[in-house]
């Protein structure tokens, strides 16, 4: 019985990949072309996509560790993608069979983080209680506010008549060309993806509704900021998964959901010719991913690295490069040295220092996340509870590199939080009976 779910898995994989590959050919490469073309692929160049559907068998069944709703959202939006859209987007096999071997390896490293038993290595810690965490959270967010309000302009009207949606890249060049950088730069990414989610979180697991309001009205005035869409989706992202914790969703049904998504998201497009699902959300968050990855393995092959050209470790390296390795990709395949192409954590080590800065990366990272789960498996301890606060910089390692994430995102703060927080006393109200 426990065979036949487990190939269960393989299969939804396949049908996700088919309807990936769909989304490419009948909307993608017609919309557009003048980017993305569609090219008779090698067979040689799908051996990495048997592998990659393959791969969920080792997966976790359900989220019982932090990291594997981080192993779940990496797999359907960066690896699948990357094995099933590149060998129709006319780069060379060899270049598919990298770009699918990094991600999945780096997967695979991913569920195994979720099989491993944590013991309590250093009790004497854990000197952060829950109550604690929400004030630091609410005067975090509050100073952050006061720091981002002397540098920068909240735009409440905008978001208030939603004109935000439409006005987006016109507040991100305000935002840009305002160029403060420094302490108001890092406080607005830290309260829009730690702090703020952080109330929220908080609210929804010991019931404090305030906690929620406040975390939800603060998350929109940092959007208001800067008009990242990261910072808006980041408050349904946490939802989510606490409702899949919360539900006890497997990963079969989480990738079913997925498919589903896509397959009438698509459907609108072709039969009613309503782009706004597919072309927002469908192409953005699965095909856009895996496009970039082929992309960067495909140009850093034939290039020099970039040596973190733009950051501050690459003042340490000599870069043959004036710009950083997103925007040398957007420059060489979107025709546009604005355009930041970034992608996922382990392509973008590659991009930068070949597969040593990968396996340097996913080694660091690796600690990092090793400590986070030993932290949720703590007698007490709710492992969704830490898998919700980490759950926005687990999206951004899906689409930003590791070193950015570390700091300016504020992946260091998160994992000194959860590596002295105490256990929660008792389970949260009416939260599900799987997580103990």
């Amino acid at each position: 019985m426990k065979l036949n779910r487990q190939i269960l898995s393989p299969i939804m994989a396949l049908l996700a990949a088919i309807l990936l590959n769909w989304v490419y050919v009948l909307y993608v490469s017609q919309e557009y072309k003048y980017w993305f073309g569609l090219y008779a692929p090698n067979p040689a160049s799908y051996l990495p996509l048997v592998f990659a559907t393959l791969l969920p068998m080792s997966f976790n069944e359900r989220v019982v560790k932090p990291t594997d709703f981080f192993c779940w959202f990496f797999y359907i939006t960066v690896t699948l993608p990357t094995a099933t859209i590149g060998p129709i987007m006319g780069v060379p096999y060899t270049t598919v069979w990298l770009a699918s071997g990094i991600v999945i390896f780096t997967n695979l490293i991913l569920a195994v983080l979720g099989k491993l038993r944590y013991p309590d290595l250093v009790p004497e810690r854990r000197i952060l209680r829950p109550k604690g965490l929400f004030y630091i959270f609410l005067l975090s967010a509050v100073l952050s506010l006061v720091l981002v309000a002397s540098s920068y302009t909240f735009n409440i009207g905008s978001l208030l008549s939603l004109a935000i949606f439409k006005e987006t890249y016109e507040i991100r060049d305000v935002f840009r060309d305002a160029g403060s950088g420094g302490v108001a730069t890092y406080a607005l990414f830290w309260a829009a993806k730690i702090f703020c989610p952080g109330l929220i979180v908080y609210g929804l697991f010991f019931n404090k509704k305030k906690a929620v309001v406040a975390g939800f009205v603060f998350q929109l005035a940092f959007f208001s900021v800067s008009a990242h869409k990261s910072f808006f989706f980041s408050i349904i992202f946490v939802y989510l998964v606490y409702w899949m914790g919360k539900s006890n969703v497997t990963f079969r049904a989480f990738i079913a959901a997925v498919s589903v998504f896509v397959f009438f998201s698509l459907a609108f497009y072709v039969f009613f010719d309503f782009s706004f699902f597919v072309d927002v959300i469908v192409r953005r968050a699965f095909v856009v991913p895996g496009v970039l990855a082929n992309w960067w393995v495909d140009y850093f092959l034939n290039n020099p690295y970039a040596y973190y050209k733009g950051g501050f470790v690459g003042s340490i390296f000599d870069s043959q490069y004036s710009m950083g390795a997103p925007f040398v990709i957007g420059d060489y395949y979107l025709n546009n040295s604005w355009a930041s192409a970034n992608v996922n954590f382990a392509i973008d080590a590659f991009g930068n220092s070949g597969l040593t800065g990968v396996v340097v990366t996913l080694a660091v990272l690796y600690v990092m996340l090793w400590f986070i789960n030993e932290s949720a498996s703590r007698n007490g301890q709710n492992p969704m509870f830490l898998a919700c606060l980490c759950a926005p910089l687990f999206w951004t390692m899906t689409e930003t590199s590791f070193i950015p994430t570390l700091s300016t995102h504020g992946l260091i703060i998160l994992f000194l939080i959860v590596f002295l927080l105490k256990p929660q006393t008792g389970r949260p109200p009416n939260f599900s009976r799987a997580y103990k």
